[in-house]
């Protein structure tokens, strides 16, 4: 999407410091020097506490699971996650003979460790495209044709039907104007578009565009970007770092979910998705990229570089939409407000 309006949930994790007992500046623990800091697995993490107390013991809480005290702690998978761990420092004192806790948190983020390979590509094809839609979703429908979902504040967000190089609809429908259109994907006979900050979808019919129902996002995804599927799971990106898996036959509650991360970042502000050949491919909102995703593990195993195609359009808007054709293993690319669709192939 959008308009910076967000804040990324990662970025607003501070170190937290408690205690139960008001006791905190009596220790020196140096857990807070490493919030936000960046790690990968094999990597170490050397916590120290300084007290005047008798300390007890010390315990670590690592994404909500009890390890026991550990001065130095490795970053290892049985552990620790992709993306933003949070840590935990419990530590047991005496005071008055009496045992008493402080407890100290911090997020540490753990990266992957390959470097995301540049993946070439060439462009083989041009396509009009109407320039008054602002592209939120894009996929290629069973029949051939495209399927596009718009969303804008100033104009009323559609789900389209066109042939490729058309201007003109073949199907179209408007959502209410409370509505922000954004990513849509297809399960069957069903077409499945999102919602930008309204926590719903809705379901159509593939042929019709009847609406066949709606529903509600899972307590934990706060705002609708990108959509795809793989089978019968939807994969749903909600501008933050996180991709989600959710099955269609249970939109209220999300199987799992990854964190986008390559070498040196994690990615943020991941939007329209397409799952090709086993990967999921995704814009960056206000970036010229795109990312090759492991959906296993949200690494970020290659990247392709637009910047000549997006250069002519960034004006009128951004890089967004990513449609895979199956027939010739292509790749239709657009933008919001852009009057072309480029088809690639990539070369790996």
């Amino acid at each position: 999407m959008k308009y910076k309006t967000l804040g990324i949930s990662f970025l607003i994790l501070v170190i937290i410091m408690s205690c139960s007992n008001k006791n905190e500046i009596n220790f020196n623990s140096n857990i807070h020097a490493h919030n936000n800091q960046l790690f990968h697995f094999g990597d170490s993490l050397n916590l120290t506490v300084e007290s005047k107390y008798s300390i007890d013991s010390i315990t670590y809480q690592i994404n909500n699971k009890v390890h026991l005290s550990k001065k130095l702690i490795i970053i290892q998978t049985d552990n620790f996650d992709y993306g933003t761990n949070i840590i935990t420092q419990n530590i047991y004192f005496n005071k008055n003979n009496t045992q008493q806790k402080t407890t100290y948190t911090a997020a540490i983020i753990v990266l992957s460790n390959s470097q995301e390979k540049l993946i070439g590509y060439e462009i083989i094809n041009k396509f009009k495209h109407n320039k008054l839609l602002f592209t939120e979703g894009l996929f290629i429908a069973d029949n051939g044709n495209i399927i596009e979902s718009t969303g804008s504040k100033n104009r009323t967000s559609q789900l389209v039907e066109y042939k490729l190089g058309s201007e003109n609809f073949e199907n179209s429908i408007e959502l209410s104007k409370e509505y922000f259109g954004e990513g849509a994907t297809q399960i069957n006979d069903s077409i499945y578009q999102l919602t930008w900050k309204s926590k719903k979808g809705f379901i159509y019919n593939e042929k019709s565009f009847e609406l066949i129902s709606e529903f509600n996002f899972p307590p934990q995804i706060f705002e609708g970007w990108g959509l795809t599927s793989f089978e019968n799971e939807l994969i749903l990106s909600d501008g933050t770092d996180k991709i989600y898996f959710i099955e269609s036959n249970n939109l209220s509650n999300y199987k799992r979910k990854i964190s986008v991360v390559g070498f040196n970042k994690l990615y943020t502000y991941i939007n329209e998705l397409e799952y090709i050949n086993g990967f999921i491919f995704a814009n960056v909102w206000q970036e010229d990229v795109i990312l090759k995703i492991n959906p296993a593990n949200g690494i970020v195993v290659g990247k392709l570089d637009l910047k000549q195609i997006s250069d002519k359009y960034n004006k009128n808007g951004v890089l967004n939409g990513i449609a895979h054709n199956p027939k010739n293993n292509s790749i239709l690319l657009t933008g919001k407000f852009w009057s072309e669709i480029f088809e690639i192939k990539l070369n790996e």
